[in-house]
């Protein structure tokens, strides 16, 4: 007795269908043997339905998807064509439609047409490529976040580093109010624009909005080099207070597509400050006018005309946009920077820049951003995404403030 239920104990440890053939094999019911029978045919209907699916889906637009969904977008257009294709036939592919789908065709392989089986192998193929791609752009840029001690040395190897002290507002240069010229050649070629243009704000502010200064450069305490990245630190207490760090992307080809994506959404959008030069646009969550609180995704995009589908991919392009700048911050700044995004979104529960909802986020804030890099397209999984609002400009310019 003692030996049999050692045994039996083992036995329920064991994953279900094994325990259930050692069932059956020692007699515990005479049904065991016809249920294997009625799922074996079951399995075999099924895979006869899922069969004559593959045979149609290799004469359909969804081949030529399937050979190239190794592209996020392809890969989207797979998912919708196959959950249409399926809806109200016996093909159950669940929640992960092209998941299913090819682990189906791995299950039946030998048995599809030989076109799919084709596409299939491309796929295989292309996969394999994105992902060794994908491993070099993350080495290249620098994707990866070391240590806090690792990131500010290699920070600082890379920075000169000042301590100044903090000015009052009495002495600080250039003034505040101040549309700030290099030279008297820029004030002269601004000067018309700056004092004759229509403003949209009527209060008394209008002398401010037009006053213009030549800056001083003796005045200034420290001006940085084109071509030079600076840690300031402040005097009394330490803390840092400005970093510039050049080159935070290195990849020329991701730049340029994230160009293209600013220019696009400045084009689209009405500017969030009209009477300055240039364009600067809000992005992501907005708190809502003065006069009209409200907390909700930015809705100023004034191109009309625009279908529903094209606003999402672009609100998504613009979010992943700043994840990828928000994971090479983390990838470059010290804990000093970044715990007080972290620090400020946890304490007042703001959400995550989400694309108006269409990219889903877990409750740590992390979800899936997108990288365009020449011809392919990187997907991030599980990233800490960007916070929830910030502004995209072309040519913009204002008056100094401190």
């Amino acid at each position: 007795l003692e030996s049999s239920a050692a045994s039996h104990t083992t036995l329920t440890h064991l994953p279900y269908t094994q325990f259930a053939a050692n069932d059956a094999h020692m007699g515990h019911g005479k049904t065991r043997p016809a249920r294997k029978t009625a799922t074996a045919t079951a399995t075999e209907a099924r895979d006869a339905d899922f069969l004559a699916f593959c045979q149609s889906f290799a004469l359909s637009r969804g081949l030529p998807l399937l050979n190239q969904s190794a592209d996020p977008g392809y890969f989207a257009e797979l998912f919708t064509f196959l959950s249409n294709e399926t809806a109200g036939t016996n093909i159950d592919l669940g929640r992960s439609p092209v998941t299913e789908f090819i682990s189906h065709c791995s299950r039946l392989q030998g048995r599809l047409p030989d076109a799919l089986c084709a596409a299939l192998e491309q796929r295989k193929r292309e996969v394999e490529l994105n992902r060794k791609a994908k491993r070099r752009f993350i080495a290249d840029v620098g994707l990866m976040q070391g240590s806090n001690e690792d990131r500010l040395a290699a920070l600082e190897a890379c920075a000169t580093l000042y301590s100044l002290r903090e000015l009052p507002d009495e002495v600080a240069y250039p003034p505040k109010g101040f549309l700030a010229c290099e030279t008297e050649v820029s004030k002269a070629g601004w000067s018309d624009w700056v004092l004759t243009r229509n403003l949209h704000d009527k209060r008394d502010t209008q002398a401010a909005l037009r006053a213009m200064l030549c800056v001083d450069p003796d005045m200034l305490k420290l001006i940085v080099p084109k071509d030079k990245d600076v840690i300031v630190r402040d005097e009394e207490t330490g803390e840092i207070v400005l970093i510039v760090r050049r080159n935070l992307c290195s990849d020329a080809e991701v730049l340029a597509g994230t160009d293209n994506t600013v220019v696009l959404d400045c084009s689209m959008k009405k500017g969030a400050q009209l009477d300055d030069p240039g364009k600067l646009v809000l992005v992501g969550y907005s708190a809502g006018s003065r006069s009209s609180p409200a907390f909700d995704y930015s809705r100023n995009i004034e191109a009309k005309k625009l279908s529903e589908e094209f606003v999402r991919s672009h609100h998504m392009a613009v979010s992943s946009s700043f994840s990828l700048f928000y994971q090479l911050m983390r990838a470059n700044l010290p804990n000093e920077v970044l715990e007080d995004y972290e620090e400020y979104i946890a304490k007042h529960g703001f959400p995550r820049m989400d694309a108006r909802g269409a990219i889903p986020v877990d409750d740590e804030g992390c979800g899936d951003y997108y990288v365009k890099k020449g011809g392919k397209t990187f997907t991030f999984h599980g990233a800490k995404l960007a916070p929830p609002a910030g502004v995209a400009g072309v040519n913009y310019a204002r008056q100094a403030s401190h």
